[in-house]
């Protein structure tokens, strides 16, 4: 049974390469031959072999200085070299070895023997071509497999995320049914964050974070939460209870998300001057998120109307934020806020209420 593949020949000697082609020819395989290294490697890039018998000495490039440039070459890198020499000196199969050809023989070489190493490097050509094809297939597979991952990761991502904007939608539903207040919130955090040198990843997490700021309304009193005029301080006792509220709704929880919404809950009615609530600390005893968003929250409370107010201008606005500077907001914080104000502005004019 014939064996198949595709040999080529390198001698510089026409004889040797008519015995090569006698000593194989009912073998079936299909012969190509050079007489120098540059015509072999004309037709390797015409055609590449399945194996290649080489000879050492030749004029021009020599057997190693072939068999090195094929071994540095992505396509024929697996191409099996026998390298034939008629010297059997050490250092000749050595360097021959060194430049990555895959068997040695020394002349005069048998038809025979030629024969039988053809027939081994056909097997490990073979061998080498379907272990790349199972590793193209593999690799094929861990690719798709990663996409799909990644995918699902994404999807997850997606919903984890929504899952936390709706949440903080059910608290502001009843005075900001449009949502609008909490992607005001998200923005004007993230334009603060950014100015302050924050890392994407620590900005991921304040942004999505910071609309769960008003989550503990959920268990206000609607006559407290809604009324049209001012509270009594009995209700406005009940109001600050929102911040522990919300923080306790949140609390316990490992996702990053949601352990940093819990701590803005809880502090971003804080003051820098220790005069605000829950537990009036002051100066960086309250968390960075919390402070962050304090100023956020502040400038769009003042710009939106409420049930017991109009919205105040931006420039005023903006002048309320700057004079608490140093007291009522971080100073750190309001110079972000300095620094951001035409992102601000941006925010104010296109992200509004319906009833605005």
């Amino acid at each position: 049974m014939k064996s198949g593949g595709h040999v080529l020949f390198v001698d510089d000697d026409p004889e040797i390469r008519r015995f090569y082609e006698d000593a194989v020819a009912d073998e079936g395989y299909e012969i190509s031959t050079a007489p120098t290294a540059e015509d072999a490697a004309r037709l390797v890039r015409e055609k590449p072999p399945d194996t290649i018998i080489l000879d050492l000495e030749m004029p021009g490039m020599g057997g190693v200085e072939f068999c090195r440039l094929l071994k540095a070459g992505k396509e024929t890198l697996s191409i099996p070299v026998v390298v034939v020499s008629g010297h059997g000196e050490r250092e000749a199969r050595l360097a021959a070895l060194g430049a990555g050809a895959d068997e040695f023989i020394t002349k005069p070489v048998t038809a025979g023997e030629l024969r039988l190493r053809i027939r081994n490097m056909l097997k490990l050509k073979a061998y080498t071509d379907r272990l790349a094809k199972e590793q193209e297939i593999l690799d094929g597979m861990v690719r798709d497999r990663t996409k799909e991952l990644q995918q699902t990761v994404q999807q997850l991502e997606k919903a984890r995320l929504e899952t936390i904007f709706r949440l903080s939608r059910a608290a502001e539903y009843k005075d900001e049914g449009t949502g609008a207040h909490i992607r005001r919130i998200s923005f004007y955090c993230e334009i603060l964050g950014r100015h302050l040198g924050f890392e994407e990843a620590e900005l991921r997490v304040l942004t999505h974070s910071a609309p769960l700021h008003d989550l503990g309304k959920i268990g206000i009193p609607d006559a407290i939460l809604l009324k049209p005029g001012k509270l009594t301080e009995d209700e406005f006792e009940i109001m600050k209870t929102h911040t522990t509220l919300g923080a306790e709704i949140l609390a316990g929880s490992d996702d990053p998300y949601l352990k940093a919404g819990s701590v803005i809950a809880l502090n971003h009615h804080e003051r820098w001057d220790g005069k605000g609530y829950p537990n009036g600390i002051s100066g960086e005893d309250i968390p960075l998120h919390g402070r962050i968003v304090a100023v956020a929250d502040v400038f769009d409370a003042l710009t939106s109307k409420r049930p017991y107010k109009d919205p105040m201008p931006f420039e005023q606005a903006v002048s309320v934020i700057c004079e608490g500077s140093g007291s009522q907001f971080d100073a750190r914080i309001t110079g972000a806020f300095s620094g951001g104000l035409g992102e601000f502005e941006r925010i104010y004019r296109t992200v509004r209420n319906d009833a605005q």
